[in-house]
C-alpha cells in the first residue's frame, strides 16, 4: 500500500492567486501521468510556474525546472516547499529556478506576483525567506 499526500502547500499558494482574479491550473505528477507535449502545451498559456519541492523528489523537481528553463526559459519559475526550506543551498543554486521561497509562501507569492505584475520593485518584498539566484540569501524567519 502507498501513501498519497496531495500537495496541500501548492494548492493553499493556488487559492492566493485565485484571490488575484487569475486562473490556476495545477499539476500533480504522483496522482496522474504527464507527458512533455502535454506539459509543452500547458506551458504556451503559462505566465509563472511555481513547483513545490520535497527532499524525496528534489531531482525530479529539478530536471522539470530543467524542461521548463529549456522549452520556456521566458517564464518565471518559482520554487518552495520543505526542501527549499531545509535545504536552502542545493534548491537556490543547484536546481535553477528563478525564486526559491523558503518557509510558508501564502503571503510571499502575492508580493512576487506584484513584482512580475510591476506593482512594487523587489527590495519591496519584506519577506527575508525569499532567495532570488543572482542575490545572496536573507536570514530566516521563524517558521510558523
Amino acid at each position: 500500500m502507498e501513501a498519497y499526500l496531495p500537495p496541500l502547500g501548492l494548492l493553499y499558494i493556488a487559492k492566493q492567486i485565485e484571490k488575484r482574479g487569475q486562473k490556476v491550473t495545477v499539476i500533480d505528477f504522483v496522482a496522474e501521468a504527464f507527458t512533455e507535449e502535454k506539459l509543452q502545451k500547458l506551458l504556451e498559456k503559462t505566465n509563472v510556474v511555481c513547483i513545490t519541492v520535497t527532499s524525496q523528489i528534489a531531482s525530479s523537481a529539478e530536471k522539470l525546472v530543467a524542461f521548463i528553463k529549456k522549452t520556456t526559459p521566458k517564464i518565471p519559475v518559482i520554487i518552495g516547499g520543505p526542501h527549499c526550506t531545509l535545504q536552502k543551498q542545493h534548491a537556490l543554486h543547484e536546481m535553477n529556478a528563478d525564486i526559491s521561497v523558503m518557509g510558508d509562501g501564502e503571503e510571499t507569492i502575492g508580493e512576487i506576483l506584484d513584482v512580475f505584475d510591476n506593482k512594487t520593485l523587489i527590495r519591496f518584498i519584506f519577506h527575508p525567506v525569499i532567495s532570488y539566484s543572482s542575490i545572496p540569501m536573507g536570514n530566516d524567519r521563524s517558521l510558523v
